[in-house]
C-alpha cells in the first residue's frame, strides 16, 4: 500500500508539472498563445535553437504582424516559457528553447495536423490551383495580405513563416480555399471544391466525369476571381505593378485531397 502511495504521489506530481507546462501556452488567449508558440518555433528553427532578445522581438512582430508587440510584452512571455522549463536563457544573454519545449511543439503540431485532417476530404471533389507573380518594386507581402483582408470576401490565415503570408475566402462552407504569398511576389491560389455524393466511389466517379463539368467552371472561376482581386488590389497599391500568371488556371477531379486547409 505505502508504494502504491508513492506511485500515486509521483504520478500527481507529474501531471501537475504537464499541465503548468500546457497552461504557459494554451491557457492564454490565442493571440497570447500565438506569440509564445512563434517564440518557441523561432528558437526551434535556429541552427542551435538560441536567439537574442532583440531578434526574438523582430521574429514574433514580423510574423505576427503585431507592431504594437513590445520588448514589456516579449519579456513577461519569456519569464513565463523559462517558469515553465519551455525556454532557458545562457549567460551571454541567448534564449534557448529546451527539450520541453521542442516536445510541446511537437505536440502542437500534432494537433494541428488531426484538426486539418478534419478539413481534408476525403471523398470525390474538383480543385482549382494556379500560380503567379507580382513584380513591383517595393514589393511588401504583408502590406498586401493586409489590404486583401480588409475586403469583405477574404480573411487572414496564420502563418509561422515570416517570408508568407496567408488568406482564405471569408466563407469556407462549401469549399476549401487558401491563397499564399511570398515575399519574392509569388502567390499560389489553391480552391478544393466537395462533391457531397456519398454514394459515388472512386471507380464511379473517374466513369462520370463529365457530369461534374460544372464543378470545374465553378472552381476555375473562383481562382481567377482571386487573382483578379490579387490584381487589383496590388496595382490599387504599386500602380505600375504587374501580375504574371504563367499558366492559365485549371481544375481537375481528385478522389481524396490531402492538402492542409487548417482555417485558424
Amino acid at each position: 500500500m505505502h508504494q502504491n502511495h508513492k506511485t500515486d504521489n509521483v504520478s500527481d506530481d507529474s501531471r501537475i508539472r504537464a499541465c503548468k507546462i500546457f497552461a504557459a501556452i494554451f491557457s492564454q488567449k490565442p493571440s497570447v498563445a500565438l506569440k509564445r508558440l512563434i517564440i518557441l518555433d523561432s528558437l526551434n528553427k535556429t541552427v542551435n535553437g538560441r536567439l537574442k532578445f532583440k531578434d526574438i522581438l523582430v521574429e514574433v512582430k514580423s510574423i505576427s504582424n503585431d507592431e504594437d508587440y513590445n520588448s514589456q510584452r516579449l519579456t513577461y512571455d519569456l519569464r513565463v516559457l523559462k517558469e515553465s522549463n519551455l525556454v532557458e536563457s545562457s549567460e551571454s544573454g541567448d534564449y534557448i528553447i529546451t527539450d520541453y519545449g521542442r516536445l510541446l511543439l511537437d505536440v502542437f503540431n500534432e494537433i494541428k495536423s488531426k484538426i486539418s485532417d478534419a478539413s481534408i476530404f476525403k471523398g470525390p471533389c474538383v480543385v482549382g490551383v494556379t500560380s503567379g507573380s507580382i513584380e513591383t518594386d517595393d514589393f511588401d507581402h504583408k502590406l498586401l495580405v493586409q489590404e486583401l483582408d480588409r475586403l469583405p470576401c477574404f480573411k487572414r490565415k496564420i502563418s509561422l513563416e515570416k517570408d508568407k503570408s496567408c488568406l482564405v475566402w471569408q466563407s469556407q462552407e462549401y469549399f476549401k480555399s487558401e491563397i499564399e504569398i511570398a515575399s519574392d511576389g509569388s502567390f499560389v491560389v489553391h480552391v478544393a471544391i466537395d462533391i457531397d455524393d456519398h454514394e459515388i466511389t472512386e471507380e464511379t466517379f473517374w466513369e462520370n466525369g463529365e457530369k461534374n463539368e460544372k464543378i470545374y467552371e465553378i472552381a476555375r472561376g473562383i481562382v481567377l476571381t482571386t487573382v483578379f482581386f490579387i490584381e487589383k488590389t496590388a496595382r490599387k497599391l504599386w500602380r505600375k505593378s504587374r501580375i504574371i500568371v504563367p499558366i492559365k488556371p485549371d481544375s481537375y477531379p481528385v478522389f481524396g485531397y490531402k492538402r492542409d486547409f487548417t482555417d485558424e
